[in-house]
């Protein structure tokens, strides 16, 4: 008897048993519907992923065109500097303007003498050095260098 009254007592204050709730129903089942999801609460699900998934490719595809207009602009900043150690490396410099193509790449070398001397031939002089190392199709901004070098002048 002792374990019937136990049961007893354990029934009156426990909270139904989703089985003993059945069609009399409790907070949890309304109107004896089965606990789950329906396929609007799924559709709408799969239209936030999707959404989400989307935004992440976007986000994705535009961080690899950043990457590569600035593997780019490396390239350039390398062409520039090529050059200009060139320029470093030659012996005498004449003023003017000097144009070509190197990996790919458009560069323009304008050296002048600077504006507060008049150098005699030969002589050490100070020189005014711009490189402008530009992308053929231009898509990427261009890359400009100044400097002033001390060389020779013809």
């Amino acid at each position: 008897m002792p374990f019937t009254a136990m049961t007893t007592l354990i029934r009156r204050f426990a909270p139904p048993s989703p089985r003993e709730a059945g069609e009399g129903g409790d907070a949890e089942s309304v109107g004896g519907r089965e606990d789950g999801y329906s396929l609007l609460e799924v559709l709408v699900a799969f239209v936030i992923l999707s959404g989400a998934v989307i935004m992440s490719f976007r986000i994705f595809g535009d961080g690899l065109r950043r990457l590569d207009a600035a593997d780019r602009q490396m390239e350039m900043v390398a062409v520039g500097q090529d050059l200009l150690s060139d320029l470093q490396l030659k012996p005498v410099l004449q003023p003017g303007r000097m144009s070509g193509v190197s990996q790919g790449y458009a560069w323009t070398i304008m050296l002048t003498p600077a504006a507060d001397q008049d150098p005699a031939p030969n002589a050490l002089a100070l020189v005014h050095v711009r490189v402008e190392v530009r992308q053929e199709d231009a898509t990427v901004p261009g890359f400009d260098l100044e400097t002033t070098l001390l060389a020779r002048i013809e």
